[in-house]
């Protein structure tokens, strides 16, 4: 949620993506979820894997990644990046959104 509204903040369609967003928020199929002991075990395998491997991906998409993992949620994302992660379900799409 941070980096989305730090985007949002920054760039030139502010309140348009804050509409968006809280147009999102009022369908039931969407939940914020916390960030918990748990997630912060699997943000350490993570790490841990991409280190190993060489290939390091942003802090804050190694926490959504470990958010996905621990709640075994499919990451629906435009970034190739979490394609090298086995630890997740991931739905890449071919363009950007």
């Amino acid at each position: 949620m941070g980096e989305l509204l730090a985007g949002f903040e920054i760039g030139s369609r502010r309140q348009q993506n804050r509409d968006e967003l809280d147009a999102f928020w009022q369908s039931s199929r969407v939940r914020l979820v916390e960030i918990t002991d748990q997630t912060s075990e699997r943000y350490a395998l993570i790490y841990a894997f991409l280190r190993r491997n060489g290939r390091p991906i942003p802090t804050n998409d190694l926490w959504i990644a470990a958010s996905a993992m621990e709640h075994s949620a499919r990451l629906l994302t435009a970034d190739s990046h979490f394609l090298n992660l086995p630890q997740i379900l991931v739905t890449f799409l071919d363009s950007p959104v």
